[in-house]
């Protein structure tokens, strides 16, 4: 467990997510000790408000102390594909082998419910574990929208060009080549 304050963050296992396994059970309580190699788990982070790079350099930081291999794409600056008027968000990607992931670090960079796409410090999105598939309402595998964001793809593609996706059997580079221009993202 992290603690940053008063806040602490949780890591949680997941559960039996073996590669090109479909669940619907709850991935995200018991050990994954019988795996015999840790599946890549990609994740990426996003923000538009407050001190981004402090927030996106700790939850490296922490998150690495769980993963092995870890690599960091270069960061992004992506407009909102919301109708929020809010502030360009600031993207990047980082991969690792784990059997753990943590999602509550999002509450203790200081993300609240708020509006849906709305604005927010730090956002983290799991967007592969592996080959894993799962449809849990807790944790969806591959992310839903991965495909269809070429914020999280073009740091993706920076790192891993012909990964493929366990849903599409398509490499992140063919998938990025798909997406329209708008909204954009550029380089920082």
């Amino acid at each position: 467990m992290l603690a940053y304050g008063n806040d602490r963050v949780q890591f949680l296992r997941l559960e039996n997510m073996a590669p090109r396994r479909h669940t619907d059970q709850n991935p995200t309580l018991a050990s994954s000790s019988t795996t015999k190699s840790a599946p890549l788990a990609v994740l990426a982070l996003g923000g538009n408000q407050g001190e981004l790079e402090v927030w996106f350099r700790r939850a490296i930081r922490s998150f690495s102390q769980h993963l092995t291999g870890v690599e960091v794409a270069p960061l992004y600056r992506s407009e909102p594909i919301s109708s929020i008027s809010q502030p360009h968000f600031l993207n990047t990607v980082f991969l690792g082998t784990t059997t753990l992931i943590a999602k509550c670090l999002e509450h203790a960079a200081g993300r609240r419910r708020g509006p849906r796409l709305g604005p927010r410090p730090l956002d983290i999105d799991i967007l592969l574990y592996g080959d894993s598939v799962s449809e849990n309402v807790e944790l969806r595998l591959p992310h839903p929208h991965l495909a269809r964001r070429r914020f999280v793809l073009q740091p993706l593609v920076d790192l891993r060009p012909q990964l493929v996706l366990p849903t599409t059997r398509h490499t992140a580079q063919e998938m990025l080549a798909e997406l329209p221009e708008a909204p954009c993202v550029w380089r920082v």
